[in-house]
């Protein structure tokens, strides 16, 4: 940590410390709050001697600088908090991370600082991340395309496609998406080949998405195991719905069902019967064998239905076995505003007792929009850093900017372990 407007004398003097303390060849991560922002002469002095991983980083995850002052209405420029690094790491993603938090019916952030975080890997190192028998699972209301407005699909894609690859998700149950929407999202997050993502099912409710580099889908007969099955009495019922696959671990060979539905509010009159075909469906498909369920629902967990599907002996909400969980008491918002404090669940994970939930969580990450509604990932970085000067402490003016979430519903990302007993 250094002072406010430390001078670059500062900067070479923290440099020349570190020389004297590790070999000339070192792997060097350095950390800090260095209140140096990027244009000023202490951090110039820092990137003639390390990379910032925020320029070399093949994908950046980035809708504001790094501090807030605790406050959500604006937008700055400057970054005080880096991660630099000599130039014998390569810099997968990096991401500052704007989620949020409610207190009473006040929205808020855990610092006046946001944590900013890099996923790195030495050059020319044959070490993989060992994910075996871990699969991360998602489940995501996205919501409609709509073409026009602050909450357009074309402002909100970049965040959602970003966040996907910044959480390192395998498995995504996505509910209310049309197909362009689908093989836009299946196309942005395949954009450098590091990962493969596939589709089953079109249908506007309940696709899933997959790492086809780390997952394929079974067959029977030569014929993909996959099907669509209505959750009403109506068979032709496309909004009521459930999505399902068999799917295998291409490094093990461990098998298990994913099951995707769909609960409307607005169109369903009998949810015992909804509640009760998901469950006798599930155990018809998956027999035995490993599953979870991701999906979105007309219920909250305070209703009696939930309860039902809780306790139904066949799946359970990973919620509850999470030990670890990160903003989970909520999944929706305010219409993609930070507004109101909704606090109830109506997005889940449920698993089957195969797996053990070791972390489960719901980012809120805020991104911003001027009032002409271009979103802050576009127009950070046309941002005069030598405009007029405000004072000191807040380098470059507040900005006219809205807060605006992703989408209506918050994802609920789990990370699942399993015994492979196949």
């Amino acid at each position: 940590h250094l002072t406010w407007c430390a001078s670059k004398e500062i900067a070479k003097s923290l440099i020349a410390k570190i020389d004297s303390i590790v070999d000339i060849n070192a792997n060097i991560i350095l950390t800090g709050d260095f209140n140096y922002n990027q244009t000023s002469l202490g951090y110039a002095e820092m990137v003639k001697k390390y990379q910032d991983a925020y320029d070399i980083a093949q994908l950046r995850l980035a809708t504001n600088g790094t501090t807030n002052d605790m406050g959500r209405d604006y937008v700055r420029q400057e970054r005080v908090d880096h991660i630099f690094v000599t130039d014998n790491f390569i810099v997968d993603k990096h991401a500052i991370i704007t989620d949020i938090y409610y207190y009473t019916d006040s929205v808020r952030f855990p610092s006046d600082h946001y944590p900013v975080m890099s996923v790195l890997r030495p050059k020319n190192s044959t070490v993989t991340n060992d994910n075996r028998n871990k699969i991360k699972a998602c489940s995501y209301n996205i919501g409609g395309s709509t073409t026009t407005g602050p909450d357009s699909w074309q402002n909100r894609l970049s965040l959602i496609y970003k966040s996907i690859l910044i959480q390192n998700v395998d498995i995504i149950g996505i509910q209310k998406t049309n197909l362009s929407q689908l093989n836009q999202l299946k196309d942005s997050l395949n954009y450098n080949n590091s990962v493969n993502y596939r589709t089953i099912g079109s249908n506007i409710n309940t696709s899933i998405l997959y790492n086809n580099k780390k997952y394929e889908v079974c067959t029977n007969n030569g014929t993909p195991a996959t099907g669509i099955f209505s959750l009403t009495s109506n068979v032709r019922d496309q909004t009521n719905i459930c999505t399902w696959v068999k799917m295998k671990d291409i490094s093990n060979s461990f098998e298990f069902y994913v099951f995707n539905a769909r609960l409307d509010n607005n169109s369903i009159t009998n949810q015992d019967y909804c509640i009760s075909t998901l469950t006798e469906k599930i155990s018809e498909i998956a027999e035995f064998w490993p599953a979870f369920l991701t999906g979105t629902f007309s219920f909250d967990h305070s209703i009696s239905y939930y309860a039902r599907l809780n306790s139904s002996c066949i799946v359970k909400d990973s919620y509850w076995l999470s030990p670890v969980k990160y903003n989970s008491d909520r999944t929706i918002n305010d219409n993609y505003l930070t507004d109101m404090n909704n606090s109830k669940r109506k997005d889940f994970v449920f698993i089957s007792p195969h797996f053990i939930p070791i972390r489960h969580g719901s980012p809120t990450t805020l991104y911003w929009t001027k009032p002409d509604n271009i979103p802050s990932q576009e127009f950070l970085n046309t941002l005069d850093m030598n405009q007029a000067r405000e004072d000191i402490y807040n380098p470059t003016p507040y900005i006219n900017v809205t807060p605006r979430f992703s989408s209506d519903h918050f994802p609920v990302i789990v990370e699942l372990e399993y015994y492979n007993c196949n």
